[in-house]
């Protein structure tokens, strides 16, 4: 009895070792025929296990273990927050109307009214126009109408100037670079604020649209693309 667990033990070690330099030859016999596939500066690297299931059969099943690909990791970018606030509050001030509707009704509605502004008086005013018509290719000329215009925005309106100046900022480089490319007046960039107080939005009621308020056979014209989809009259930097 005694020798037979001992014929059984020494068998179990047998069988063990077998297991063993089987799997240990199958790998180095793979490496040797298949060198392209352990290559560790390949995207995808690959291993081939070996395991007898049998005692003393030559039956081996491969196991396929693969890694994932370093090139597969997908990176989430965000914006970050306070940035992405800043941008869509600036983008909103781009596109705000109230300052354009505010303008057209001034522009149609000229009616005369003397007042007294003791804060610019009339020959004040005559003498700042004089020297502005002196650096400006452009007639500057006094007249009773705009005196009125020049004084309700000091008046009523300077939220809206105040606006209108911070816009500017970001409109008016683009229109000097464009208009300076072409040989045309840079005081041309004021057309701008009479047109649509500075809203690449705007449109007014017979169609007019954009910061240049072009009419639809106009944008065809000068190659915008206007569709039900895209309307490039819209787009500053295509329209200027």
């Amino acid at each position: 009895m005694r020798l037979l667990q001992i014929y059984s033990l020494l068998g179990f070690l047998l069988v063990s070792a077998f297991a063993k330099a089987q799997d240990t030859l199958s790998y180095e016999s793979f490496k040797k025929t298949n060198k392209e596939r352990v290559d560790l500066k390949r995207d995808t690297i690959t291993i081939i296990d070996s395991i007898t299931t049998t005692s003393f059969v030559n039956e081996i099943n491969k196991i396929e273990l693969k890694t994932m690909s370093r090139d597969s990791i997908v990176f989430k970018l965000e914006d970050e927050p306070l940035a992405a606030r800043l941008d869509s509050l600036w983008r909103k001030e781009l596109a705000r109307m109230d300052i354009y509707d505010t303008i057209n009704n001034m522009v149609h509605d000229l009616d005369y009214k003397e007042e007294v502004y003791l804060d610019l008086p009339t020959d004040t005013l005559k003498k700042r126009l004089a020297l502005i018509n002196e650096r400006t290719p452009f007639n500057v000329g006094y007249t009773p109408s705009l005196e009125s215009v020049i004084k309700r925005y000091l008046k009523r309106h300077k939220p809206s100037m105040e606006r209108l100046m911070e816009v500017s900022q970001f409109y008016f480089p683009m229109f000097e670079e464009t208009l300076d490319k072409y040989d045309i007046p840079l005081e041309m960039k004021y057309l701008a604020i009479v047109e649509s107080a500075l809203r690449p939005r705007a449109k007014s009621r017979v169609g007019a649209t954009g910061l240049w308020q072009f009419m639809f056979s106009t944008g065809k014209m000068y190659g915008l693309d206007v569709n039900s989809y895209v309307d490039e009259r819209m787009d500053p930097i295509m329209a200027t």
